[in-house]
């Protein structure tokens, strides 16, 4: 994510500095409240089209108004005056968001210390107006065009960010004159101010969402978490009927939640915990019924593609035909593109072959950047975290995983998995979903999770654990006994990939601070005797 930053003026800088942080810490509507000494904030968020600022005129209503909007939201909304009596204005707003818990960060502007008492226009004591109903309260210093100054500025929006979690949060900003950079503006030094500047302390590290469907596969995720001294929950919030577990492990934070089943809870539910929260990783885990002859219930398996198998037709008999029938000239259509696209893509499916009156059909999907819906057959998760997945089976081969007593547990890294709003108890339709799709393992929520994640352009991946043969075993199902002890399996390697990403990051900080410590403290070499 490329920093969105203006070198023009100090000022401008600062300022930039300021919205790039609240963005990347989840911030997406500013209320803004117009003036003159919150000019440079304003430009740095005209300069943006992934945070909506939103002018009321009137403080006190803008206060009431951004509360609100936080509270339909469900995150940090943020609210900007200018200097002077203005702040006075938002009053009422914070002391109810400090008795109901509202998720304000205000931002009042202000003249420079040597501008205060000294009669200047438009100048009040704005240190502390708020007095006790704000979770935490903080002065900025003045703008200044050094490294250490803006990583002090970065450091305490994100200090603001965590505290404006639980309720109203006041920064008093700071800026000296000019406002607006004057025309002709030189611009500063670029070179020391780019994207390692905040990927360096964290602060496009989001969540990562740690989500199941229900509420065996949920117990054992957070029993999982409980049972481990290097992962915590530390807070519980409900939102719309969902309830979001906020914790941490190795340094992660993380999210943890249910979708419900069904590919519509899924697709619903994801797409709202990423307009609540900033979510960088999506890793969905739970239990699926095994198309592979070779699975059995316990194994765990993460497939690298999901597909829709019933995004399909319901096709009449061709009486002229025994055994054909009459297809709709889109579906003739549709099947011709996918003949092509099997030309060039390898794990495109062969959809000549139905089930019966039931013919598979690609879907179409869009976001932005396209011009119009594209046909896809699947989704692909995404391959840094696939990469992950096999160092931390490999791991778990060597070690050995037990999750069905007695029995020796397969990991499997690769291949596909297919999403359907059907629980698959049929044997001769799972015949035909291992045939068309060369299906590992089905079930009703992973394709709908990334079509979200895509649309989003969110990482994303899924472990599934087999807990039944959807349809393939002699008499009944089974996926009752199993669905909590394997849902422990897919928590290990949950945590295994965890592991891996975890490392990861921790050695790619290494390395920036390895490069930044070189850039300032050159090493000097000498001759060798």
């Amino acid at each position: 994510m490329k920093p969105i930053l203006d070198f023009r003026t100090v000022n401008s800088l600062w300022a930039s500095v300021l919205v790039e942080t609240l963005v990347r810490g989840g911030v997406r509507q500013v209320v803004v409240s117009p003036g003159s000494r919150s000019t440079p904030v304003v430009m740095a968020l005209a300069a943006r089209e992934d945070v909506e600022a939103i002018p009321v005129l009137d403080e006190r209503s803008a206060g009431f108004f951004a509360l609100g909007l936080a509270r339909a939201k469900g995150r940090v909304v943020a609210l900007l005056c200018t200097s002077g009596s203005a702040a006075a204005n938002y009053w009422p707003a914070v002391v109810e968001a400090h008795e109901s818990g509202g998720r304000l960060l205000v931002l009042t502007a202000d003249r420079p210390p040597e501008m205060r008492a000294c009669a200047s226009g438009q100048t009040i004591d704005q240190q502390k107006i708020f007095g006790s109903y704000v979770r935490w309260y903080h002065e900025l210093a003045t703008p200044e065009a050094t490294s250490e100054r803006l990583r002090y500025g970065r450091q305490t929006m994100r200090q603001a960010l965590r505290w404006a979690a639980s309720g109203p949060v006041h920064v008093n900003v700071p800026f000296r004159d000019p406002l607006v950079p004057p025309a002709g503006a030189v611009g500063l030094d670029e070179t020391w101010v780019g994207d390692e500047f905040f990927e360096e302390a964290g602060v496009e590290a989001g969540f990562t969402a740690l989500v199941v469907a229900y509420g065996p596969e949920e117990r054992a995720l957070l029993e999982t978490i409980e049972a481990r001294p290097d992962a915590a929950i530390t807070r519980t919030v409900a939102f719309r009927g969902v309830t979001y577990h906020l914790g941490e492990f190795r340094g992660e934070r993380v999210l943890v939640f249910a979708t419900g089943m069904s590919i519509a809870n899924a697709a619903m539910t994801l797409q709202m915990a990423l307009d609540y929260f900033p979510v960088r990783r999506v890793i969905y885990m739970g239990i699926a019924g095994g198309v592979n002859e070779a699975w059995t219930p316990g194994d765990v398996v993460v497939p690298a593609r999901w597909y829709y198998h019933d995004e399909s037709v319901y096709l009449n008999p061709d009486p002229a035909r025994p055994g054909a029938f009459i297809l709709p000239d889109y579906y003739e259509n549709s099947l011709a593109q996918s003949r092509a696209r099997r030309l060039e893509d390898e794990h495109a499916p062969t959809y000549e072959r139905g089930f019966g009156f039931l013919h598979a059909d690609e879907v179409l999907a869009v976001r932005e950047g396209m011009a119009r819906p594209e046909r896809r057959a699947y989704f692909a998760a995404t391959p840094g975290l696939m990469a992950a997945a096999e160092r931390a089976v490999g791991r778990l081969r060597a070690t050995g995983l037990e999750v069905v007593p007695g029995r020796a547990t397969k990991l499997s890294v690769g291949g596909n998995g297919v999403t359907g709003s059907v629980f698959v108890d049929n044997r001769e339709y799972r015949e035909w979903l291992r045939a068309t799709f060369q299906a590992e393992v089905t079930e009703m929520e992973s394709a709908a999770i990334g079509q979200v994640a895509w649309v989003n352009g969110v990482d994303w991946l899924v472990i599934r654990a087999v807990s039944d043969l959807a349809g393939g075993q002699e008499g009944k199902n089974e996926e009752n006994v199993y669905d909590y002890p394997v849902a422990l399996g897919a928590a290990a390697v949950l945590f295994g990939v965890l592991e891996e990403v975890t490392a990861a990051a921790g050695a790619r900080k290494d390395e920036r601070l390895w490069r930044r410590r070189r850039r300032f403290w050159p090493i000097k070499h000498t001759k060798g005797h």
